[in-house]
């Protein structure tokens, strides 16, 4: 979104590297493609925190029902 703000304010629209050879319009979004690129790392990103989320809870359930195995140091 940055980018195209910046396209708008400035009027440059040759921001780009390749001069608009990397860009996809759709409505009024001129670099389409870059925002549609990053949905995977947003994607990938709250999956990682769903993964950490389920561990701790099952940390803390594994802690609460056995308090004396949770404390044993394996070093």
């Amino acid at each position: 979104m940055q980018y195209q703000v910046n396209i708008d304010a400035s009027g440059n629209e040759d921001i780009c590297y390749f001069n608009f050879l990397c860009t996809r319009e759709l409505f009024q979004l001129t670099a389409f493609n870059n925002i549609l690129s990053n949905i995977g790392y947003t994607a990938l990103g709250i999956l990682f925190f769903i993964i950490v989320y389920r561990r701790d809870s099952a940390y803390a359930r594994f802690v609460e029902r056995e308090p004396d195995l949770a404390k044993v140091d394996f070093n």
